[in-house]
């Protein structure tokens, strides 16, 4: 009788047990399926198809807003730069002459070029500049203060994106749920002369329970910094050193040493005399003590996003950019090398019985400044939609229209074949061979420069439409 009692209670504390796990799983379960709602399932860089993050198992790199602050970096073309996975290194804006290149900052992933990396804001493509024939995008008309984070995509990806991703993919994220003010100011001054940095600032944004719209505003300015701010003029390995000086120099025939004026030389200003008691060696003109390393920049850039829910599937989405850029470079005076100028054997100012080439540089009328402008606009406007169909079928369109203008204006600039023609006359003593003074001989160097005096423009634009 006890034992049946005994296998009663154990039965029954069996089954209890029973129901209670069963119990359990069903509310865990429960639990479990209603947090798998709350899962997001995003675009992630390197894919077309709408999933879970951890899904993910390609190389990709997030760089999230706090880890981007923790950088102290003031931009977000600063940021890119300084990537581990760019370690082959990136087009940061160098003042350079003529090509505009100074005025834009571009990505070069894996070493195979900025025109292979492809950068996307938000999963779209962002415009090119044209200065790069539309090939690269321009990272520094990105809002640091809309960013959210930054995904890296180290491998190909010219399966999904095309031949612009073969190195791979930057994708720039902005915040979506932004609600209140926000106003940023970034300085910075590097050890060496010049350089300072200034960043401004000011982002708001409204969040309703349908959709979020935020804008953005960003002024940044960066004054120049000078090659012998950062080289020793002295340094061999810099090689600052021209044979096109400021003191023309010549070679007979056009093959030899340099020969040139040892006194003239001596008392002109940034250059070197490397003439023996002959005047063989020229006089070597130092470059690096006048042109920019970096130029003067001051970049305006404006952003603004939204987003709305127009039914439970569908949403309204877009986003407006404009950017205006001005960058101010420097190079020394214009080298006369276009085309070789010559001073014939009979010319009363020769000092040798044969022809002679020069090499000769427009420094008595300025250095060549150039000035590049870009203008950049994108805008996207777009549906994004969700059909319950087999597993889900993510759907969107979208038109997107960017254009690109780059102005850039040269001056100081010389005029090869106007030049030979007026040494041709026999009118300027080029090498000082009658003796005049240092004043009357710049004076008339001066005066001949400035015959042949010629400026410079040149526009591009680009304009791309998608639909």
């Amino acid at each position: 009788m006890l034992n049946n009692k005994v296998s009663k209670a154990v039965r029954l504390a069996i089954a209890f047990g029973a129901v209670s796990t069963a119990a359990f799983s069903a509310s865990t379960f429960a639990a479990d399926e209603e947090n798998a709602e709350k899962v997001e399932r995003i675009q992630v860089t390197g894919s077309r198809i709408k999933q879970v993050d951890l899904e993910n198992s390609s190389p990709v790199t997030v760089l999230s807003a706090a880890e981007i602050s923790l950088s102290g970096e003031p931009t977000v073309a600063d940021v890119l730069n300084n990537l581990a996975s760019n370690s082959f290194g990136s087009w940061k804006g160098v003042s350079g002459y003529g090509a505009g290149g100074a005025a834009s900052s571009n990505i070069n992933l894996r070493g195979l070029g900025s025109d292979a990396t492809l950068v996307l804001l938000d999963g779209r493509r962002m415009p090119g500049t044209s200065s790069s024939s539309g090939s690269s995008a321009d990272t520094s008309i990105i809002p640091m203060a809309v960013v959210e984070r930054v995904e890296i995509l180290r491998d190909g990806a010219s399966a999904v994106y095309g031949s612009s991703a073969v190195a791979g993919v930057i994708n720039i994220i902005t915040k979506k749920d932004f609600d209140g003010v926000s106003v940023k100011y970034d300085y910075e001054v590097p050890k060496v002369e010049g350089g300072e940095s200034k960043t401004f600032s000011i982002t708001s944004g409204y969040t309703s329970e349908k959709g979020n719209i935020i804008f953005t505003y960003e002024n940044s300015r960066d004054n120049a910094i000078f090659d012998k701010e950062i080289w020793a003029m002295d340094d061999p390995t810099y090689g600052a050193y021209s044979g096109y000086s400021h003191v023309p120099n010549y070679r007979i025939n056009g093959s030899g040493s340099y020969i040139s004026n040892p006194e003239l030389c001596d008392q002109t200003a940034d250059v070197v005399n490397a003439m023996d008691e002959n005047g063989v060696g020229g006089c070597l003109y130092n470059y690096g003590n006048v042109t920019k390393f970096y130029p003067d920049v001051e970049n305006n850039s404006f952003l603004t996003n939204f987003n709305y829910e127009l039914t439970d599937n569908i949403r309204l989405v877009g986003r407006a950019m404009a950017s205006f850029n001005e960058t101010n470079s420097r190079y020394a005076g214009t080298p006369v090398s276009t085309g070789a100028v010559w001073m014939d054997a009979d010319n009363q100012y020769n000092p040798e019985d044969e022809d002679i080439r020069l090499y000769m540089r427009s420094v008595p009328i300025g250095n060549r400044d150039t000035k590049t402008e870009v203008v950049t606009t994108d805008i996207v406007l777009g549906l994004e939609g969700f059909t319950d169909i087999g597993n889900g079928l993510d759907w969107e369109i979208n038109y997107q229209n960017s254009i690109s203008k780059t102005n850039v204006f040269g001056s100081n600039l010389v005029n090869d074949v106007m030049l030979q023609n007026a040494i041709n006359t026999g009118e300027y003593d080029i090498l000082n061979t009658s003796g005049m003074s240092y004043e009357e001989w710049n004076t008339q160097l001066t005066e001949l420069y400035q015959y042949a005096h010629a400026h410079w423009y040149l526009r591009r634009s680009l304009r791309k439409p998608t639909n």
